[in-house]
């Protein structure tokens, strides 16, 4: 095992540190999930033939904004800021900066406001914060059931930006046993992970170190294989999946395996044609 130096501090090494269901172990962003409920930009701009007045959704009335006014105020004073016309202008004809900064904020770019009511007139200056971090923002401090739904109609699941959907700490992801963390090992099929541990350089040291722990890993793995289990790779998407019924089989199995006696197990019939093909 050796650990890729990435400038921070690592605690002991324990088993739990390889757990995203530990906060030892778990992506600190997702917490362990893997994914974030995030918002769409294709669903808050579905039609880039309109323009940005009313083809923006969910930035108007219905949400943080008192009105639609409001809206129409930050999208025209960036405009104005970075000399852009937008006043009959479809979106897909918009300089892409520009729309990137109405999605996602100016940055430390300042931008003169100016905003008029029945009260009068209002001038600030601030960065525009971006239609997608406001809204954001406001999905995560809303007590509200009803509005908190109103956001996520606009929202969809996307990959951790931190740990890529590994659901790990960047710290535990950059300890290898040879040239493989945890997350590239579990994603090898039984009898790649198998080959792998065979043909693992180990020094003398690491060799006494791990000799009882990679006696168990091939036992248990051999275990697996010898009751049929496989794991298919879909063409579809590139991932690995358990064939039908496997998943079942892992479960039989880690009870067979724990050598229990005095135990009868009941199956219904599609469990025994499950358990006793391959």
């Amino acid at each position: 095992m050796h650990v890729q130096n990435i400038g921070g501090e690592y605690t002991d090494i324990t088993p739990r540190l390889f757990s995203f269901n530990a906060p030892q172990g778990a992506c600190e962003s997702c917490l362990g999930i893997g994914h974030l409920l995030k918002i769409d930009p294709e669903m808050i701009i579905p039609d880039k033939e309109k323009t940005l007045y009313d083809g923006v959704k969910a930035f108007g009335a219905s949400t943080m904004m008192k009105n639609d006014t409001v809206a129409k105020m930050y999208f025209e004073s960036v405009a104005k800021h970075y000399n852009v016309k937008i006043k009959g202008v479809k979106i897909k004809n918009l300089p892409e900066d520009f729309v990137n900064k109405i999605l996602y904020g100016t940055g430390e770019d300042i931008i003169e406001f100016e905003y008029s009511n029945a009260r009068g007139t209002r001038k600030f200056e601030q960065p525009f914060e971006g239609v997608i971090p406001i809204l954001e923002r406001r999905h995560n401090e809303t007590k509200s059931e009803g509005a908190r739904r109103f956001y996520e109609m606009y929202m969809r699941q996307m990959p951790c930006h931190v740990c890529e959907g590994k659901r790990l700490k960047k710290e535990v992801l950059n300890i290898f046993v040879g040239d493989k963390n945890i997350y590239e090992l579990t994603t090898l099929s039984i009898i790649n992970i198998l080959k792998y541990l065979k043909e693992l350089k180990l020094t003398e040291t690491e060799n006494i170190i791990s000799e009882e722990i990679l006696k168990e890993l091939n036992k248990r793995l051999t275990f697996l294989l010898d009751v049929g289990l496989r794991i298919f790779k879909s063409s579809k998407t590139g991932t690995e999946h358990y064939q039908d019924g496997e998943a079942q089989r892992i479960r039989l199995a880690t009870q067979i395996g724990s050598g229990l006696t005095g135990v009868l197990y009941i199956l219904d019939e599609p469990s025994i044609r499950t358990t006793s093909k391959g």
